[in-house]
């Protein structure tokens, strides 16, 4: 043996050392919180690592800790587009008791259970963040997805690898890591990180971002990987859709898994036996829902057992064998500045309420449908009056899949809530009704709407009797014209 094929034999060596050492470091300081060097010890470790990969680059593979971070995308060459290989399907959120055991019963009905044998699930909290997809094979991540569409969606591997909590090689100890997992979970950013966070960006002269969910789902869709390795992301595994070589037979066994191959488990995951015991878990979640250091909007269960969940297997947009128990609305009370009329394409008319800034579960809500003019007359709404505005989720949560529309996508992030409530101030001052599309300055009044498919009417009545006030026709294919009419025509 050469001098020189020693020296490459020993320096591969080295870099295993070195790789191995840095990842179960990361381990300890990400995942279990408990770390084990210091920093400058961690640091020298790392920089001899990219000394010797420097040296010997044939030693530089895609799993090493000198590879987290990437090479940003070529300017004005998005992410690309793939097809998931498991649909990222919804799950059914529900909001009562009732709903619960009404989803129980069918999932008894479909299996034909004996009504006394209860069933076995795993509880979790309902993570707010961003969904995405790792890829394993033979034990190194090669792909990383975001949800997209639940069919389809982004390549953002480079992105996901920044994680320090993401294994990019999994670990082999007590369990051989499988030919092919992949595994789905929510990229979140605690609350403590994001406020540090948002003080650094004010700091360097940035704005500060909305909420930890927005931060996140829009830091692993940036172009240039080292802006996302700035971004205190995390990754909370809840699935695991495709393993070859391995066979659990329950998701608690998988999660035992998980955890052996130095995956961040759920903390706050626990077995529930019957339904009585998930409806505990959800009160018990719902009192210590500030005390987490996430985002959450409900609880989670599934079941436990793999055989029942393949018996009862999947409807065109949701799984049978999980729901999302929804936490009470998030509200909040703020003042009607204006309302707007948006008109459609066909010419139908919804009104929308334009209101003070107000922060509603982690979103600045300014805006809120009101349905239609029924909606409207029923509340009472009036120029200056309080409506209280609510923060809701759609009917279906989602568990991996995006809403198959722009109007359920708005809906399940919360950037339309809906203003109900009682009104607790109903002042007749007058107000300037901002101008966007067929406003006009007008006093409070009750919204009256017609519409036809190529016009749209929109008339303030005041509640004075007899009272004059402007209206405004108008067409979403022509430009306007106002004139006056009595608040009797």
């Amino acid at each position: 043996m050469t001098a020189g094929n020693a020296s490459n034999d020993a320096a591969r060596a080295r870099a295993e050392e070195l790789r191995a050492e840095l990842a179960r470091h990361d381990h300890l300081y990400y995942v279990l919180a408990k770390p084990a060097v210091s920093d400058a010890e961690y640091d020298r470790l790392f920089r001899e690592l990219a000394e010797l990969e420097r040296t010997f680059p044939a030693l530089v593979v895609p799993d090493s800790p000198t590879q987290r971070v990437g090479a940003p995308l070529p300017e004005g060459q998005g992410f690309e587009k793939r097809r998931h290989e498991v649909p990222m399907l919804s799950i059914d959120s529900l909001f009562s008791e009732e709903e619960v055991r009404d989803f129980e019963q069918k999932i008894r009905r479909f299996l034909t259970l004996p009504e006394g044998e209860p069933l076995d699930w795993v509880v979790e909290p309902k993570f707010d963040g961003a969904s995405a997809s790792l890829t394993y094979v033979d034990g190194v991540l090669v792909r990383g997805l975001t949800r997209g569409d639940g069919e389809y969606g982004e390549d953002v591997t480079t992105n996901l690898r920044t994680l320090r909590n993401v294994p990019l090689r999994l670990h082999e100890g007590e369990r051989t890591a499988p030919a092919l997992l992949e595994v789905r979970g929510e990229v979140l950013i605690e609350r403590e990180a994001f406020v540090q966070f948002n003080e650094k960006r004010v700091a360097g002269g940035e704005a500060p971002l909305a909420n930890p969910r927005n931060a996140a789902a829009g830091a692993i869709r940036r172009s240039d990987p080292t802006e996302v390795a700035r971004y205190p992301l995390v990754f909370q595994p809840w699935a695991v859709v495709r393993i070859e070589g391995v066979r659990f037979e329950t998701y608690w066994e998988a999660r035992a898994a998980l955890d052996a191959w130095h995956f961040p488990v759920n903390r706050w995951a626990e077995r529930a036996h019957g339904l009585d015991e998930c409806l505990a878990y959800h009160a018990r979640m719902e009192k210590q829902r500030a005390e987490l250091p996430f985002d959450v909007d409900g609880v989670v269960a599934k079941l436990d057992r793999l055989d029942l969940r393949e018996r009862l297997g999947t409807t065109a947009r949701s799984t049978r064998w999980q729901y999302a128990h929804k936490f009470p609305a998030n509200e909040a009370t703020s003042t009607l500045r204006a309302i707007e009329c948006q008109v459609g394409a066909l010419g139908r008319i919804t009104p929308r309420a334009h209101v003070d800034p107000v922060e509603i579960g982690g979103v600045v809500v300014r805006h809120s449908t009101l349905h239609n003019a029924d909606h409207v007359r029923a509340l009472g709404l009036r120029i200056s009056s309080a409506p209280t505005a609510t923060r809701r989720s759609c009917r279906r949560a989602s568990s991996g899949a995006a809403p198959t529309s722009t109007a359920a996508a708005r809906r399940s992030s919360g950037a339309r809530c809906s203003a109900r409530a009682a009104v607790r101030s109903r002042s007749m001052a007058s107000a300037s009704a901002w101008s966007s599309s067929c406003m006009t300055r007008a006093c409070c009044g009750v919204l009256r709407t017609c519409s036809t498919s190529t016009r749209a009417v929109r008339s303030w009545s005041s509640s004075t009797a007899g009272a004059k006030r402007p209206w405004r026709t108008c067409s979403s294919r022509s430009s306007a014209r106002a004139t006056r009419a009595s608040s009797a025509s």
